[in-house]
């Protein structure tokens, strides 16, 4: 009994260990995708504790949302080759339903506001993105806070 629970273990721990050394991996690449892009762009960002990197690129009224308002924004969204994924004009976003690193970033712009974020796919969409995305791919998004 004690052999095949040691063998069950040792099965079960020998197929996560590739999970790990995946995600791990994919950290890294995206830490120097962003570091490459930061560089060839001339971006001097901010990082937080989780890893998103901003730039406050236009102050707003000093009035910030919190991580579980409904937001009015203007925004494009882009990959750091500069594919563009997504674009909208005044849009409503329920920050506590969309990924982590809007729900962290957006409450660091206020009201009028903008900034440019630069997403890990950890704070992203990771490996389960909606259809026609990238899979752990780096975002980047030009965000206008318009109102809460």
């Amino acid at each position: 009994m004690l052999r095949n629970l040691f063998f069950l273990s040792t099965i079960v721990l020998l197929f996560s260990l590739p999970a790990c050394v995946t995600s791990l991996d994919v950290d890294i690449d995206n830490e120097a995708e962003i570091q490459q892009y930061i560089e060839d762009n001339g971006l001097h960002t901010q990082v937080t504790e989780s890893g998103l990197h901003y730039v406050i690129t236009q102050e707003g009224d000093g009035t910030f949302p919190s991580s579980d308002d409904v937001v009015t924004v203007n925004y494009k969204g882009y990959y750091t080759d500069g594919f563009s994924f997504d674009n909208l004009a005044q849009t409503d976003v329920n920050l506590a339903n969309t990924i982590d690193g809007w729900t962290e970033g957006v409450p660091l712009i206020s009201r009028g506001g903008s900034a440019i974020f630069i997403i890990p796919s950890s704070l992203g969409y990771a490996n389960n993105p909606p259809d026609g995305l990238r899979r752990n791919a780096v975002l980047v998004f030009e965000i206008d806070l318009l109102d809460f």
